[in-house]
């Protein structure tokens, strides 16, 4: 079952979980498996283990997405073990609704954002240390550069990584030095999964502050068509 743990005995937030329950398979089904999604009885918190970021505590790794409604308030960010407390509503990287939204509008969001950060390029930048045979490893997110797990900084005598493996897409070339993936350096088209090309009007897809680049990057279709795919592959 997908988002499998305790079901919440509130209406509310049970139609919020059904209704994702609903939407993952089609959302998120390409990336992710029932197995790596999980319902935590914390409020209403649904979590997603995001696949080629391992699980950390010291450095701390962000390896979750992790989304928490409640009425008069839907967020969303990456996460790690520790359940929810990381959360900045300021991020512009996060999942920040707040106001009258219906289970079913907050559920639908909430998976558009989970769905677009399973999709954003991710990759590996690995440097490898020549004296002891280990490696350093930082995961980051292609499309801004943040930093999702690893060490912050470079080594600084050698800030151009041995090599970068891009985790998603699989099978992309992947600039070195650069952390950016070679088919991926413009992830506009990427919106075009999860919104409308047309500017928006709803109160709850405007507070969505993960989807606010869509609004001011071009499209790549003609008005009224878009595709919903890479118009450049």
């Amino acid at each position: 079952m997908w988002f499998d743990g305790p079901t919440p005995g509130d209406g509310v937030e049970r139609a919020f979980v059904d209704r994702v329950r609903e939407l993952a398979p089609d959302g998120m089904g390409d990336r992710v498996s029932a197995d790596d999604t999980g319902l935590f009885p914390y409020g209403c918190l649904v979590i997603v283990d995001v696949p080629g970021v391992p699980a950390n505590e010291v450095p701390v790794y962000t390896h979750q997405l992790q989304v928490l409604f409640a009425p008069g308030l839907l967020g969303g960010y990456w996460g790690c073990s520790h359940l929810w407390d990381g959360f900045d509503p300021a991020d512009l990287e996060a999942l920040y609704v707040t106001g009258d939204v219906t289970p079913q509008e907050a559920a639908e969001a909430a998976v558009r954002w989970m769905a677009h950060q399973l999709h954003r390029p991710l990759v590996v930048q690995e440097w490898d240390n020549r004296l002891s045979g280990t490696k350093t490893r930082r995961w980051v997110l292609a499309d801004t550069g943040r930093l999702v797990a690893g060490k912050r900084r470079v080594p600084q005598r050698r800030p151009v990584p041995s090599r970068v493996v891009s985790l998603w897409p699989t099978g992309a070339e992947a600039r070195l030095g650069e952390g950016l993936c070679a088919r991926w350096v413009e992830p506009a088209w990427v919106f075009h999964l999860v919104t409308s090309c047309r500017p928006r009007t709803s109160s709850v897809e405007a507070g969505v502050r993960g989807f606010k680049g869509a609004v001011s990057r071009p499209c790549w279709c003609s008005p009224g068509a878009c595709s919903g795919s890479d118009p450049r592959s």
